[in-house]
């Protein structure tokens, strides 16, 4: 027996009760100091349906009154959309017969006109807002 003692310790071998000692040591520590975060990403017009029950409890019009909100937002959003698409094809059709009419008088004049509206519309359909800036 005490050979074999000699030869763990000539070797640095660890006994394997002492291993489980410092493996259950160092999952306790791990356990303890473990922090576990959580993050919902919800791209919808209404509440989530655990905080529609939340709001609920606080009023009982509030999930109704959100939710009518969110449609009549989506409504004029789409008619917005609509007339202001049909708004700018108009525009456009309009100033092409305005250059087609000038342009039988004076053909530089009614090409001038009919690129000019051509670009403002282009910058128009494609410039992108920007968002506010967010406060520091």
């Amino acid at each position: 027996m005490q050979k074999k003692q000699k030869t763990q310790e000539e070797n640095n071998v660890i006994p394997l009760e002492e291993v489980e000692k410092l493996l259950f040591a160092q999952q306790q520590q791990f356990q303890q100091t473990l922090q576990v975060q959580m993050m919902e990403i919800r791209n919808a017009p209404t509440p989530s349906p655990a905080e529609l029950k939340e709001l609920k409890e606080i009023d009982e019009t509030f999930p109704n009154r959100l939710i009518q909100m969110a449609e009549k937002e989506q409504k004029f959003r789409h008619l917005s959309t609509f007339f202001g698409q049909t708004g700018l094809i108009f525009l456009v059709l309009g100033g092409y017969i305005i250059a087609g009419l000038i342009g039988t008088q004076s053909q530089t004049v009614g090409v001038a006109i009919a690129i000019s509206i051509s670009y403002i519309a282009y910058v128009f359909k494609n410039r992108n807002p920007k968002p506010p800036k967010k406060p520091k």
